[in-house]
């Protein structure tokens, strides 16, 4: 690397030159700010309209950057200088690709002891630099989030601070498959905290006899943290302890949420003191280290982000009135949160220190994934049909008429029943009818509630819609028997109570094989594993399926209905598009249904994921609109009429 280090000798040469060719020379410091990052200046501020794209509006430059950024300046005749010695920052990146020290198993090629390029550079950057006491890796689905977890367990074990005990913390659906892997990828045992509270007393119990003697890997799902605070508690305090919280953002970033609260209780014996603030958090344990490991790292907005790294490290993005006054850009009136935000590149800066980003955008890794082919299906309506949605849409504009303060999501959900699968509609209307049967002869109800906009359409029609000509089924039917007859297929459809049994029907009715993936945690595993593991062709789930597990045999994947989020339907498309598939080319199908609902909800979706790219891909604009769903977007999204 060509740099020169400022001296005193080489200060009073430059303060000798003319002004104008004191302007020439740029001078790099440690930033205070963006950790990690030198500070660029000039005598002449004008040198920034050279370098505007290289070093931002902050006027930092990483280490990453800094060839691009001094070969910028000997083209133009500058002169580069460091107020400090940068060698070990510099030192620093330049071993990010130093091989680990320890194996972990793997079956791909082109492995560096069993790592991927990308995670090589995550190992090094975030946890074997244990200076990190919490970072956050936000890697694409599919990229191996699970080895981060398995490659920080093995490096405690044999090189690093050694740990008492470890906790993976992840998703109800995933524990089975993270043990499964932990023991994979290293030989790692674990035990799984699970079951009912009796059970779960016993494993405590054993967890406490054991710890005497040996250092052990925990892992549960996020609710256990909860409903077993106590016990958790007893478990960290004063010892050494390993966190790893799987797709932190979908579970930790409200800090309004009881989760939230008892998570906090559990890391933090003070969060902050009145004489050190934030600076005078006091850890439950004795030494701790957190990482955060997610695909995608902005739910709502980028206040998920303080959440959960104020979580986990307390100081680092300040108390919550700094964070709004620095990055917020507009409070709506109404709901009194923040809609607009502002600084995004700011906050990228602050958060690349303890961020390692691994992206399928990346032409280097995306070359070793299957090519994704996304094709969006515009269904025409059958003219039956279609007369029925638009007398429903009608009397659902009249009813949000009559009753601003009436639940848009659900009449949003009738409509929504309508162009999926119709006869949903009946269902939903016979439940609202045995709903209203009850609470007037003053009986218990335990059962769905139905929808009242579903049983008026009945009793206007005088019958329930059938699903006999419905074209999105007649869509599905040929793609799984005409354009795709030999493929494995996922689809993914939001109506678990009232969307499975007459899919099911479709699928016995065309000959197709399949499992759903529903019931206890041992029934959903077991559905996982038929699938990968036999000839069955559709693996059928809600979103309940839509992360934590690997269905890398699926060439086909069918979001019947979109989800709520840019993220959600992101993490579907990860469960088959992962660097361990066979397949070269994998098919998303987005099903809509023309000049409907959903055609306006997917609308509402892509404009909402701007966040991901502002905040994680170094595309920081200087004012962008909160993802979270407002009132104006549902009115759109129900009725097609946009409000002011």
């Amino acid at each position: 690397m060509r740099y020169k280090l400022l001296t005193e000798e080489l200060l009073d040469e430059i303060e000798r030159l003319s002004e104008d060719d004191r302007s020439y020379w740029l001078f790099l410091s440690p930033s205070e700010e963006f950790k990690g990052r030198w500070e660029v200046s000039s005598v002449d501020s004008r040198f920034f309209f050279d370098f505007e794209e290289i070093i931002g509006h902050w006027r930092t430059v990483s280490p990453a950057g800094l060839d691009e950024f001094i070969t910028a300046a000997e083209e133009m005749e500058y002169q580069v200088v460091f107020t400090d010695d940068p060698t070990s920052m510099i030192d620093a990146y330049d071993h990010l690709k130093d091989p680990p020290p320890f194996e972990i198993e793997s079956t791909l090629e082109n492995t560096i002891n069993g790592f991927m390029p990308w995670q090589v550079e995550g190992f090094n950057k975030l946890i074997k630099d244990e200076s990190i006491t919490s970072g956050l890796f936000t890697h694409d689905t599919g990229l191996g989030k699970s080895l981060v977890a398995a490659s920080g367990l093995l490096w405690h074990q044999k090189y690093g601070h050694p740990f008492d005990i470890a906790f993976v913390i992840v998703k109800n659906n995933n524990k089975i498959d993270t043990q499964r892997k932990l023991k994979k990828y290293a030989n790692l045992d674990s035990i799984v905290i699970d079951g009912t509270a009796k059970k779960r007393y016993e494993i405590f119990i054993d967890i406490e006899s054991r710890l005497q003697e040996e250092n052990l890997i925990i892992i549960t799902n996020y609710e256990k943290l909860r409903e077993d605070n106590d016990r958790f508690i007893k478990l960290v305090t004063d010892r050494n302890v390993l966190f790893f919280f799987d797709e932190i953002p979908t579970k930790l970033s409200n800090r309004n949420t009881q989760l939230y609260e008892k998570t906090q209780k559990l890391l933090w014996k003070r969060f902050e003191s009145r004489d050190e603030g934030l600076a005078g958090a006091l850890p439950r344990a004795k030494w701790m280290r957190c990482w955060g490991l997610t695909a995608t790292p902005i739910e709502n907005s980028p206040e998920d982000v303080f959440n959960y790294v104020r979580l986990m490290n307390p100081p680092f993005l300040g108390r919550p009135k700094e964070f709004y006054d620095e990055y917020g850009a507009h409070t709506n009136a109404l709901s009194f949160k923040t809609d607009r935000w502002k600084n995004l590149d700011k906050l990228e800066g602050r958060l690349e220190v303890i961020t390692h980003r691994a992206s399928k955008d990346d032409p280097e890794i995306a070359k070793m994934f299957p090519e994704v082919m996304e094709d969006p299906k515009l269904i025409d309506w059958h003219p039956k049909d279609r007369t029925i949605y638009d007398m429903l849409a009608n009397e659902a504009a009249k009813v949000l008429e009559l009753d601003d303060e009436i639940n848009i999501l659900s009449l949003i959900q009738v409509l929504q029943m309508l162009c999926d699968i119709p006869s949903m509609i009946g269902d939903s209307a016979k439940n609202r009818k045995e709903f209203e049967k009850a609470f007037w002869d003053d009986e218990v109800f335990d059962g769905p509630m139905g929808s009242e906009l579903a049983l008026k359409l009945i009793e206007t029609l005088k019958k329930s819609p059938t699903n006999t000509t419905h074209t999105k089924l007649e869509t599905l039917k040929e793609l799984l028997l005409e354009k795709h007859p030999n493929d494995k297929a996922l689809i993914y459809m939001t109506w678990a109570s009232y969307g499975f049994k007459p899919m099911c029907e479709k699928l016995n009715e065309w000959g197709i094989s399949y499992v759903t993936y529903e019931g206890t945690a041992k029934q959903r595993q077991a559905s996982k594993d038929l699938f990968r593991e036999s000839d069955i062709r559709v693996f059928l789930s809600s979103d309940k399926g839509a992360d934590g597990i690997d269905l890398p045999e699926a060439a086909v994947g069918i979001n019947y209905n979109l989800p709520w989020t840019w993220t959600k339907k992101k993490q579907r498309q990860g469960r088959n598009n992962r660097v361990d598939s066979k397949l070269k080319t994998l098919w998303w199908y987005d099903l809509l249904m023309a000049d409907s609902v959903e055609l306006r909800k997917k609308e509402i979706i892509d404009q909402k994921h701007q966040y991901h790219i502002d905040l994680f891909e170094g595309k920081a604009v200087e004012d962008t609109a909160s993802s979270r769903m407002s009132k104006q977007d549902l009115i759109w999204i129900l009725t097609g009429v946009k409000q002011q």
